[in-house]
């Protein structure tokens, strides 16, 4: 996944003002909560990328979470 493919699934859970986001910024800083956390997991295991919550609340930065999603893939 890319980081404009994970960007793409994270905005609409943003804060509006938190569109633009760097790699290594505080996604719960930009708006992210538990239930976002909870329904990106969802979207990201639909793509069969095995995250738990965990994976995903330990380090909420987008570098982070691209390191996660590489470690998570699933091939089907």
């Amino acid at each position: 996944m890319t980081k404009e493919e994970l960007k793409a699934i994270i905005t609409p859970y943003l804060d509006e003002e938190a569109v633009e986001i760097a790699i290594d910024d505080d996604l719960t800083e930009a708006g992210l909560d538990s239930i976002a956390f909870m329904s990106i997991t969802a979207e990201l295991r639909e793509q069969n990328i095995m995250v738990t919550f965990m994976d995903l609340a330990e380090e909420a930065t987008l570098e982070a979470w691209l390191h996660k999603i590489s470690e998570k893939v699933t091939v089907q």
